[in-house]
C-alpha cells in the first residue's frame, strides 16, 4: 500500500492537480494527509498522464522525424481500465502489413494512441518498473506487444514507420518498426474504450 504523500508527489510527477483527480477530490487529499487514507498503487498506476512532448530525433537519432512534422497525439490523461486493445487481423488472417493495419484503423474511425502515450508509458516504466503501467498490463492483460500508430515517423533514408513497446526477458524495451513488415494478433493497438469498434 502507498499512503505517503511524498510517494504519491513523485509517482504523478508533482502534479497536484492530477493527483487530486486520482485520489478523487480535494477531501480525499486532506484524508491522505491526515494518515486517515491508503492509496492502492495498483489503483493509482491505471492512470497515466500523456502530456510530455516526444522529439523522434532525441529519442530514436538524427534525423528522424514525423511524418505530418508533429505528432498527432493530443494532451489526455489515459485510464488504462477503459482502454481496449485491437489487432485488426479479419477471421482466419495470421498477419498483415503495418500499411495494411494503417488502413484499417482510419477506416475504422478509431484513434489509437501515438507518439506521447509511448513517451509516457516509456517513462513511467523507466521510473516504476515492476508497478508500472506496462507491468500491470502484462499482467492482467497478458501485453507484450504495443504498437502506437497514431503517428507515423519517416527514418532518415524515408521509409514509414511506427513505435512499439514490447516485453521481452522480463524487461520491456522501445523500438519503431517498418510499416512493411508483418504484424501479428499479438501486437495489439491501444484505443480508447469510449470509441465503439467498427473493424
Amino acid at each position: 500500500m502507498v499512503s505517503p504523500m511524498q510517494d504519491l508527489c513523485d509517482l504523478t510527477g508533482g502534479d497536484w492537480g492530477f493527483l487530486v483527480k486520482v485520489i478523487g477530490g480535494p477531501e480525499n487529499v486532506r484524508r491522505l494527509k491526515r494518515g486517515e487514507l491508503e492509496i492502492s498503487l495498483k489503483e493509482i498506476m491505471r492512470i497515466l498522464p500523456c502530456t510530455k512532448p516526444f522529439d523522434p530525433a532525441s529519442f530514436i537519432g538524427s534525423g528522424w522525424k514525423f511524418e505530418d512534422g508533429e505528432s498527432k497525439d493530443v494532451r489526455m490523461d489515459i485510464d488504462w481500465c477503459k482502454v481496449r486493445f485491437e489487432h485488426y487481423l479479419k477471421e482466419g488472417e495470421t498477419t498483415i502489413t503495418g500499411e495494411e493495419k494503417l488502413k484499417r484503423i482510419n477506416a475504422s474511425g478509431d484513434t489509437p494512441f501515438g507518439a506521447k502515450v509511448f513517451f509516457s508509458l516509456w517513462q513511467d516504466y523507466q521510473k516504476n518498473k515492476e508497478n508500472s503501467v506496462l507491468e500491470w498490463l502484462y499482467r492482467t492483460h497478458g501485453i507484450i506487444f504495443m504498437d502506437f500508430f497514431r503517428d507515423v515517423l519517416r527514418r532518415p533514408r524515408g521509409s514509414r514507420c511506427v513505435l512499439y513497446l514490447f516485453r521481452d526477458a522480463d524487461e520491456w524495451d522501445a523500438d519503431c518498426s517498418w510499416l512493411g513488415r508483418a504484424w501479428n494478433a499479438g501486437g495489439v493497438s491501444g484505443v480508447p474504450a469510449s470509441q465503439p469498434s467498427n473493424a
